[in-house]
């Protein structure tokens, strides 16, 4: 270890540069995992979990695809029963739109809506007809 540590101070300043970009793009995407998680809770209330759900989409490490897909369908759940169909069919297309090229994760997508009733399946139903 003490062979790897620099002995003049620009190296340590260059070493404590990129250990603090590492972390700080560590932090970001451990963020982003958890708050995802969360999000698809149905457990926590939706005021929570809509928050958790914006937070896990703003993070500069985006999530991949899949999880993304994921937080918008669980968004426009949320938005669905508060009564934003506008924005719950936003959230959904923008789910059809990371999932689509995939056809497991549309069927994914599909299962998780399989319980819902209520605005969220009829906007789900159309965007599925399409």
């Amino acid at each position: 270890m003490l062979l790897l540590w620099p002995r003049n101070k620009a190296g340590r300043r260059a070493l404590a540069t990129v250990s603090l970009l590492f972390l700080a793009l560590w932090l970001a995407g451990m963020t982003a995992a958890i708050s995802g998680a969360g999000c698809a809770k149905p457990r926590i209330k939706d005021e929570r979990r809509l928050r958790l759900c914006n937070l896990s989409l703003a993070m500069p490490v985006p999530p991949e695809p899949q999880k993304r897909a994921r937080i918008y369908l669980e968004r426009g759940i949320i938005h669905a029963r508060v009564g934003d169909d506008a924005q719950a069919l936003a959230d959904f297309r923008c789910a059809m739109t990371d999932a689509g090229p995939y056809p497991f994760w549309l069927a994914q997508l599909d299962a998780r809506m399989e319980p819902e009733t209520g605005a969220a399946a009829q906007i789900w139903a159309g965007i599925r007809r399409r």
